[in-house]
């Protein structure tokens, strides 16, 4: 497990031995022995890798040392971070700071790769850190402390919204020739998830491209995206006036909403084994529940008349007060004489003239 750091350690060791002098002492000395690299001198970055790896040294000196390492952009210097990157538990944090400021201004995808590597790696540490973190504190925590447990939540999620601004501005420099592919490749991927895919289908469609169009239609009637495209198509529809991209997203929340009426058809269907008792609550939301279609809400009510129970027949009167229920005023009148009971009968009565008395009140 400790093979790969302590190979850093040889190669150190190696390039100091084989340096006359070893490390350097002071900064105009690193400055000097650069400006001999730069003079096609390769092996003059021995001594500046010497110094950065030499414990002895002031901080200041080595973080001197690895700028220079860095900036020399060698295949030695790339191999030594590498190295170093693939246990970032056993580095400093200013070297690791050091590193990530000064990789920034390479510009190149080969230090980009490995850089992403060094992320994963050091979030996989943080996670597995705050988990024990967290278990210490749910274990010793109490009433007072919930006011500051939620500022560190409130916390953690800001820290998730600027990393996704961050991933998002990234994204944002690359030409449309040549990531609208790499978003596509994404969005079409059935590995990757939910989340990642609508990421990166917002990042498509703030590109207003073409592309978008063909990705939306391509993802619909996906059962595994439905739910994703559905909360994607929430927050673009105010925002979107391309015509192609509405008409797409209305098209798809309308044959959303068929295939969830006809999935509360099926429900219904099974439902209708009136003779269960365990179903009368279900029966009872979806009658009364004006955000369900007509004809589902009427499937409900037919469904409570026809467990011929009083108490569901009064449930449906009582529910006559709410004026959205009121489209099934017939089939509960109906219902009720039918039942031949006369308290029934009068609650029915009194509810009709309740709401006469409201309707000439209004009328006043």
């Amino acid at each position: 497990m400790k093979t790969k750091y302590l190979m850093v350690l040889v190669l150190a060791g190696f390039l100091a031995g084989c340096s006359s002098s070893g490390s350097l002492k002071d900064s105009r000395a690193i400055v000097n022995q650069y400006n001999r690299y730069l003079e096609e001198k390769p092996n003059a970055l021995d001594r500046i890798i010497a110094t950065y790896m030499d414990d002895e040294q002031a901080q200041e000196l080595r973080a001197e040392a690895l700028r220079y390492i860095i900036r020399s952009r060698d295949p030695l210097a790339y191999r030594l971070i590498q190295n170093q990157l693939k246990k970032p538990q056993n580095m400093e944090y200013w070297a690791l700071e050091i590193i990530a400021d000064e990789t920034a201004q390479l510009n190149d995808p080969e230090w980009g790769a490995l850089m992403m590597n060094a992320y994963s790696a050091l979030m996989d540490l943080r996670i597995n850190l705050e988990k024990k973190i967290l278990g210490s504190i749910f274990a010793n925590a109490d009433l007072q402390s919930l006011p500051r447990f939620l500022d560190l939540y409130q916390k953690s999620y800001d820290h998730f919204l600027q990393l996704d601004d961050a991933f998002a501005k990234s994204l944002g420099k690359y030409d449309d020739d040549g990531i609208v592919p790499v978003l596509l490749k994404i969005i079409n991927d059935p590995k990757r998830s939910l989340r990642t895919r609508e990421r990166a289908l917002q990042i498509l469609a703030d590109k207003n491209e073409p592309a978008f169009t063909e990705a939306l239609i391509a993802l619909m009637g996906d059962p595994q995206t439905d739910q994703m495209l559905r909360e994607f198509s929430f927050n673009v529809l105010d925002l979107t006036q391309d015509e192609e991209i509405l008409l797409a997203l209305l098209k798809f929340l309308d044959r959303s909403k068929e295939r969830h009426n006809h999935m509360l058809n099926s429900a219904l269907a099974v439902l209708e084994d009136f003779s269960d008792p365990a179903i009368i609550p279900s029966l009872r939301f979806i009658a009364t529940d004006d955000n369900f279609p007509y004809h589902l809400r009427k499937k409900a009510v037919d469904g409570l008349i026809a467990c011929e129970s009083p108490e569901e027949l009064m449930f449906l009167i009582l529910a006559l007060k709410e004026p959205h229920n009121l489209i099934f005023w017939t089939d509960i009148a109906t219902a009720v004489r039918k039942s031949g009971n006369p308290d029934l009968y009068q609650t029915m009565e009194k509810t009709a003239l309740a709401l006469h008395r409201d309707f000439q009140g209004g009328s006043e």
